[in-house]
């Protein structure tokens, strides 16, 4: 038995208010062209296929499409897709009594995740997104049908779930819940030949026969890998099953139309192109993070002939020093309000002894009154100025 194994296609989503549409379908022609190979049996989609509970016609149309093409070119091949958290499970599994006869089968209801599709000697079982505390219960009567699957001539079982089990390492661009009450531990289903996860964006071993496919793009920065390195890679996982040894679990490097890149120098390092990075960076989704202390104004506009795919630019050390000297200059100007009021003070006291002569008992009454009388015009003065 040889199958793929995929998740989280997210089809529909948007980056910084970027259509990533052309991109999906980039990816999706390539893994058409690796389905071409006839000795796969099976595609196997674990869940959040779309991006939004109500997806856009656009990626409706692009899903309905690739499906198409597939069963044109691969009549024989079975698909099996699941619900994921992003989405609607009544519009995922809508036709899915008339597609299961066509090879395409949509698993949308908790309640048939117990009732295998058998696909030659392989008994395929598909568990929707449930809250964690129905993923125990789920995997009693998971295990059970399992049993049961083997007794009546399957020679092998492979479960797909959309879920986040214990120990993933997770990114930005999948929905966290606080704590680890949605995580759950994955070796409730250790006695499945292989267990296909989906939900986690980066591909990595979940358990002793469970594997995370991960996104077939990055959906975030946080995806992309380190500071000016080579972006993350992304794959799909070609999984063959033989009756009494392990998965073999071969991950196919997936080539994106537009790679997710993170990049860090100063503006002139950028607008002079100054390294073959740089060069090699043209055609990326970037993230610039420029180092300089001094704020550029409009940076992406003065950078996009250079660089066209820019999604967002930040100036942390700029800003950070901006608002540094902000913080200053609003200590030194407060500073000096209540030295110019002192001084307002001092010279009105100048100004009386100019006229009476040095404050002494003959005209110290004199200068406290004229005093007082200055204060409160200087404060009706300072509060009609407040009020306009």
């Amino acid at each position: 038995m040889k199958f793929l194994h995929t998740a989280d296609l997210h089809l529909g989503r948007y980056i910084y208010e970027k259509s990533l549409i052309d991109d999906q379908k980039h990816i999706l022609d390539g893994l058409l062209t690796i389905l071409a190979d006839k000795s796969f049996d099976a595609l196997l989609i674990a869940g959040d296929v779309y991006d939004r509970m109500a997806p856009g016609p656009d990626a409706v149309s692009l899903f309905g499409s690739f499906l198409g093409t597939l069963k044109r070119e691969r009549p024989d091949i079975a698909v099996l897709v699941i619900p994921g958290n992003h989405d609607s499970p009544a519009r995922l599994g809508f036709g899915s009594s008339l597609f299961s006869a066509l090879g395409l089968h949509f698993v949308t209801d908790v309640e048939n995740a117990a009732q295998p599709v058998m696909v030659r000697d392989t008994a395929f079982f598909m568990l929707p997104f449930v809250p964690a505390e129905a993923v125990k219960t789920a995997a009693e009567t998971l295990e059970n049908a399992r049993l049961a699957a083997l007794k009546n001539g399957a020679k092998r079982c492979v479960l797909g779930a959309h879920l986040f089990g214990m120990g993933g390492h997770s990114s930005d661009s999948e929905r966290i819940f606080i704590g680890t009450a949605e995580k759950v531990d994955v070796n409730l289903f250790a006695r499945f030949d292989y267990v296909a996860l989906g939900h986690l964006h980066r591909y990595q071993k979940a358990g002793e026969n469970a594997w995370y496919a991960g996104s077939p793009l990055a959906y975030s920065f946080d995806e992309a890998g380190g500071v000016n390195a080579d972006p993350a890679k992304k794959f799909f996982l070609q999984v063959e099953l033989e009756e009494n040894r392990p998965p073999v679990v071969t991950p196919l490097e997936i080539e994106p139309l537009h790679k997710m890149r993170r990049l860090s120098g100063d503006f002139e390092y950028f607008y002079n192109k100054q390294d073959a990075l740089l060069r090699e960076a043209e055609n990326d989704y970037l993230e610039l993070q420029l180092t300089g202390d001094h704020l550029v104004t409009q940076p992406a506009n003065l950078l996009a002939s250079y660089y066209p795919h820019i999604l967002t630019i930040t100036q942390t050390a700029a800003l950070r020093m901006l608002t540094e000297a902000q913080r200053k200059n609003s200590v030194l100007m407060r500073n000096a309000e209540e030295e110019g009021a002192q001084n307002i003070k001092d010279d009105f006291a100048a100004f009386l002894e100019d006229l009476y002569g040095d404050r002494d008992e003959n005209n110290g009454a004199a200068f406290a009154e004229k005093t007082r009388l200055f204060n409160e015009i200087r404060k009706e003065i300072e509060a009609e100025e407040a009020a306009q």
